[in-house]
């Protein structure tokens, strides 16, 4: 793909003022990015050179712009560990923290972040995590610039209060915290699970959702006679 082609394409992802600057680290190390749908468990990925493909990244169509541009680099990071150091280094080690801090420390030295976000940077590249939400600061900085939505933190709910995961369906009660984590109950199983205080959640109400989960299964009944 041709440096306008991809130059066009991150317009519509990144910053104005970071366009530039992430193409030139595509055209340099030859790698092939790939927008994708939102993955719940990630928010984008790096795979290395194999069967003939080059470095490929991809990354999350969903995410704004600054959280787009941050989880690029970071993916970057990796592909520039792998060129120093094939597979002999761990993930996230102390490596690949140094190349994520090299490749974003000069975006950190113009205007293409607000100042929260600057901020929440500084102090998150010191010690940076395998990903941006395992840093609460940094996580809920770059939230306040998604679009607005129906779902909150699971931390502002009430205690005992019903909520559904964004992305998934079955319905959750929030329990308490335990040192970094909710202890929440899965509603239909009673299986338990430590869900970070920042996820993004919609509060339900826990008669409504049973009368609609009867709804439906009669429904699947009556589709099946």
């Amino acid at each position: 793909m041709k440096r306008e082609a991809i130059s066009t394409i991150f317009q519509k992802y990144v910053p104005t003022s970071a366009v530039d600057d992430c193409v030139d680290l595509i055209v340099k190390y030859h790698v092939a990015i790939t927008i994708t749908r939102e993955r719940m468990t990630k928010q984008g990925d790096y795979r290395a050179p194999h069967a003939g493909h080059h470095h490929r990244i991809s990354v999350n169509h969903n995410l704004n712009q600054y959280a787009f541009l941050i989880t690029f680099i970071h993916e970057i990071a990796h592909l520039v560990t792998f060129n120093q150091h094939r597979h002999k280094t761990e993930a996230h080690g102390a490596e690949w923290k140094q190349n994520f801090r090299h490749l974003l420390i000069p975006f950190l030295h113009s205007n293409i972040f607000p100042d929260d976000i600057k901020i929440a940077l500084v102090s998150y590249i010191a010690n940076p995590a395998a990903a941006t939400c395992n840093d609460l600061h940094l996580y809920e900085t770059l939230l306040r610039y998604d679009k607005p939505s129906d779902y909150v933190f699971l931390k502002d709910i009430p205690h005992g209060a019903f909520f559904i995961l964004k992305g998934y369906k079955d319905v959750f009660i929030r329990g308490e915290l335990l040192r970094k984590n909710f202890m929440c109950r899965l509603l239909n199983s009673q299986r338990e699970y430590k869900i970070t205080p920042l996820a993004q959640v919609r509060q339900v109400d826990a008669q409504e959702e049973k009368v609609r989960e009867v709804i439906v299964e009669k429904m699947e009944t009556i589709l099946t006679l």
